[in-house]
């Protein structure tokens, strides 16, 4: 069993739920499974009731807890012309601004960066010797440094394409935000999901104005393209399946064109 100097727990979303359960109780019981004694725990995004779940676990076994999106509040956000993204950030009644600078760009990174962020002052109060350099540096080159791909990731330009590997409802939803507040002119979408995932809640999240290139990636548990295209229908999505991703990419880019 590994002991960690520090427990981190960003969020509570619905998935998985064949091996985490079916409510956001059962969930937050089953990933409190990481809260060990006297261990401090960071919980990225409290919420009611996950949160009090959590806190009951952490005080059975004397953990001190943290709740990043308690303790800091997002200022601004803004993207820079390398594709990278400036948030700045302070913490809750202060008045003092900390700017990060990171590469992955998509705006659900936000609370993640604001929960790594926690976590590294606490490692700082545990005498881990970080410096706001090595802060600033590693948040800047995560992907270099982890190799993370399709997280917000443009993969392709003239047109424009852009992918994300979200899979549960919480992350798509952001994704769709994201979506919208780019200009276009027509919306393609090459989408694919597993056949664990609840269809009911996630499919009436995409853009009915977009065309759809259902597919399925090439891994046992994928949905059937042709299936997934029926059940999207009936959400009023429009599009056609196709049975693999390179050839649906392929006709997205094509009817896509350079613009």
């Amino acid at each position: 069993i590994i002991m960690p100097v520090l427990s981190v727990i960003t969020n509570i979303s619905l998935d998985h739920t064949e091996f985490l359960g079916t409510h956001p109780r059962s969930i937050a019981r089953e990933k409190g499974g990481i809260i060990k004694e006297n261990v401090p725990l960071i919980i990225g995004r409290a919420e009611v009731p996950t949160e009090e779940v959590l806190r009951s676990m952490a005080r059975e076994r004397d953990a001190p807890v943290l709740s990043a999106n308690l303790i800091y509040e997002t200022q601004f956000r803004t993207l820079n012309l390398d594709g990278s993204m400036q948030l700045r950030f302070s913490k809750k009644g202060s008045s003092s601004i900390r700017s990060i600078c990171c590469d992955l760009s998509g705006e659900y990174q936000q609370e993640n960066i604001i929960t790594a962020y926690t976590a590294l002052e606490q490692l700082q109060k545990l005498n881990w010797k970080i410096s706001e350099s090595h802060i600033q540096e590693g948040f800047a080159s995560v992907i270099a440094s982890t190799g993370i791909m399709g997280r917000w990731h443009t993969i392709g330009h003239n047109p424009r394409s852009i992918c994300d590997t979200a899979h549960n409802v919480d992350g798509i939803a952001a994704v769709i935000r994201q979506v919208k507040q780019i200009p276009w002119l027509r919306l393609h979408m090459v989408w694919g999901m597993v056949d664990d995932k609840d269809l009911d809640m996630i499919l009436p999240l995409l853009p009915e104005e977009a065309t759809y290139y259902f597919t399925r990636a090439s891994v046992p548990r994928s949905m059937d393209s042709k299936v997934l295209a029926k059940r999207a229908g009936e959400f009023g999505l429009k599009g056609f399946p196709f049975p693999n991703v390179a050839e649906a990419y392929r006709a997205a880019q094509k009817e896509a064109g350079a613009d």
